[in-house]
């Protein structure tokens, strides 16, 4: 009776400590997904594709925005950055002269404490806290996500209507109330910039071909986290990430739009290539995504990155590196 009654009582523990398990997990997984709702930053609509153009005749001149770069980012961190803040403002379909003007404004012209010891340029924050880059190319392209979601995803189409958000008068992190002076500031350094009198803060985009674009486009990207550390659960390269961590990071990048950071919900994000069955590696194109494990139970993702080699966060006490094909090879594959 006393082995019946352990029996017993063991049960009534475990199965309340299940209980009790599944119903936390289910409660952390909504909480998770409202704020994922709440603080998407990437949108999820469609937006350029990466190996398109912006076409922005009649809004936006070159010449003077590069003028106006000269003249304002004279020194810091930002000064040799202009053509590569053009092409990410081509790839979020916003006008480059909104960008510098935001860029020049929250960063103190790439003098802040934040673009010189965070790469942060446009002053983005989780929570209360300064978020970090690992170069000032990816804090740029981090800006054009933001920008691209609020302008093209949200339609906060006139420098009014961008400010309420991205720098709200009252707000509670700007006591001095330096906020009110944003709007007409942006819209004064937009003109120096090259914008004229009639410029929309989206511009038109010309798609080219492919869902995502260019595969060496994604190895591209991908390549600028060689070296990151491998973090469980770590979805930025600021704190780490782990292998579904920095293959989602590197297509929000690319695409600008939202994507899962885990492993068995990217198996969805795309084309499933070879019928679902073992790849042939030599009929992989870079930027595919490859998995290790059974679909619906993958435990492993990586990029094939051309000629042979993998890139990818492997395992813990590694960091993002690239390796040979052969030496672990996939079980399938999807092509973004």
């Amino acid at each position: 009776m006393k082995t019946h009654s352990k029996r017993w009582l063991l049960r009534l523990i475990f199965g309340s400590l299940s209980s009790f398990v599944l119903f936390f997990v289910l409660f952390m997984v909504l909480i998770a997904a409202m704020f994922a709702g709440l603080n998407d930053k990437n949108g999820g609509g469609s937006d350029c594709d990466i190996t398109g153009s912006i076409s922005a005749t009649g809004n936006f001149n070159k010449d003077t925005y590069q003028q106006a770069w000269a003249k304002y980012f004279t020194s810091g961190v930002l000064k040799d950055e202009a053509d590569h803040t053009i092409k990410a403002a081509n790839k979020a379909g916003v006008s480059p002269a909104l960008f510098a003007s935001i860029m020049g404004h929250e960063s103190g012209w790439g003098k802040s404490s934040a673009v010189r010891n965070q790469n942060n340029p446009s002053g983005q924050m989780s929570g209360s806290t300064i978020i970090s880059y690992p170069t000032i190319e990816s804090g740029i392209d981090a800006t054009a996500a933001t920008l691209h979601n609020l302008v093209v995803e949200r339609q906060l189409s006139t420098v009014e209507k961008l400010g309420s958000v991205y720098c709200p008068v009252g707000a509670a992190n700007d006591p001095t109330g330096l906020n009110a002076s944003w709007v007409p500031s942006v819209k004064k350094t937009m003109l120096e910039f090259g914008a004229d009198a009639s410029a929309t803060l989206a511009t038109t985009c010309n798609s080219g071909a492919g869902s995502v674009g260019n595969g060496s486009a994604i190895i591209t990207e991908a390549k600028k986290y060689l070296g990151v550390p491998y973090v469980w659960g770590g979805k930025s390269p600021a704190t780490g990430m782990d292998c579904s961590g920095f293959v989602g990071y590197v297509l929000m990048q690319v695409t600008h739009k939202s994507y899962p950071q885990y492993t068995v919900s990217l198996e969805s994000k795309g084309t499933m290539l070879f019928n679902g069955g073992k790849p042939v590696m030599s009929e992989l194109q870079p930027g595919d995504m490859i998995f290790y494990g059974d679909h619906g139970a993958s435990h492993h993702i990586a990029f094939y990155a051309g000629d042979g080699q993998v890139i990818e966060e492997p395992e813990p006490n590694d960091v993002c590196h690239i390796r040979p094909y052969k030496d672990y090879e996939p079980d399938f594959a999807v092509r973004p």
